[in-house]
């Protein structure tokens, strides 16, 4: 099934949806009749001007100055995000899995799913052995390298990150030696794949369980935030994701949700496999390493949505490094969003 969201657009009508909420009279004939009444967000009187007629329709209010189309209207009023509301608009229960652009016009279409029961099910079961191995003995060495990267038990434990202390197979997958990290996805209920952080430093320091498929880690996190950081690796992700307020592990209000492309060579696949939670979010903050390959990786992003931004370190590399040189990432972040 599939969604054009200029149908959406063209095919609500505009005066009978905010017509719900507010009262709406015809004051001028411009752009096909003009109607203004009270605004349903700031209730600023006569101040509420709408154009269901007009290419495309829409809405503005010039006390509060929001304003948008019908898609917009959903979002704002509902407090939700942009899948949710074309949901509203196209069918209840319509599941949207991806977007891409089709002369012009931007298309829902399902898009890139996990791998069959089989090797969930091995995978599923790596993730929980390999976890649990992470508070034995044999995990101590690695859970110390993770606290002194910043992250918490508790954010360690939240996410499943374990260790496994040999090249073998389990559960009829190979599995290399070092720090596992799978990529679970809760609101499918679903594992994407396992990468492991091996104990070199060199450029095969990462690799992943055969068969592991490409996503946006921990891209839930985006659900319900009008702004996402997008980081490249996964331990900077669970680092931003605790420290600008992560409330399981009670460290406040989230400011953004947080998500990370894995590498930055993966940056086309992992957006690919999550659009539509990015779509969710109205401001993408680029947060992507302060090198060559993480310039690169952003601008690819930055070229391809008008609503993202950089997001640099002040200083070091990543976010990492920055809140081992004792930067403090909450404030980090919330000035940068003071901004927007």
């Amino acid at each position: 099934m599939t969604f054009d969201t200029e149908e959406i657009r063209r095919n609500t009508d505009l005066l009978a949806l905010i017509g719900r909420d507010t009262t709406l009279k015809r004051a001028a004939s411009t752009k096909g009749g003009e109607y203004v009444g009270p605004c349903p967000f700031c209730g600023g009187e006569d101040r509420f001007n709408v154009w269901p007629n007009d290419d495309p329709p829409h809405w503005w209010c010039r006390q509060c100055e929001k304003r948008g189309d019908a898609i917009d209207y959903v979002k704002q009023r509902d407090s939700v995000g942009f899948i949710t509301a074309c949901q509203h608009l196209g069918g209840e229960g319509a599941r949207l899995k991806s977007v891409t652009v089709v002369k012009g016009k931007p298309v829902v279409r399902a898009g890139p799913q996990p791998l069959n029961e089989e090797w969930q099910t091995a995978a599923v079961q790596i993730m929980v052995d390999c976890a649990a191995a992470l508070w034995e003995p044999e995990g101590e060495r690695a859970r110390c390298w993770l606290n002194e990267r910043g992250l918490a038990d508790e954010t360690l434990k939240r996410h499943f990150i374990g260790f496994n202390k040999a090249d073998r197979k389990l559960h009829g997958l190979w599995v290399p030696r070092g720090i596992t990290i799978p990529h679970w996805q809760e609101s499918l209920n679903r594992i994407w794949g396992i990468k492991i952080r091996r104990s070199t430093n060199g450029p095969d320091k990462y690799r992943a369980v055969k068969h592991s498929r490409p996503c946006l880690y921990l891209a839930d996190n985006l659900v319900g935030h009008e702004v996402g950081v997008i980081c490249e690796g996964e331990f900077d992700a669970l680092l931003l994701a605790q420290e600008v307020g992560d409330p399981s592990t009670g460290s406040g209000q989230a400011l953004v949700g947080v998500v990370a492309l894995g590498s930055a060579a993966n940056k086309v696949r992992a957006i690919d496999a999550g659009l539509p939670f990015l779509l969710e979010v109205n401001r993408l903050l680029v947060a992507t390493d302060n090198d060559e390959e993480g310039e690169r990786a952003a601008a690819y992003l930055l070229e391809r949505t008008r609503r993202a931004r950089r997001l640099r370190v002040p200083e070091g590399n990543d976010v990492t490094d920055y809140w081992k040189g004792g930067g403090d990432l909450r404030e980090w972040v919330g000035t940068r969003m003071s901004r927007i």
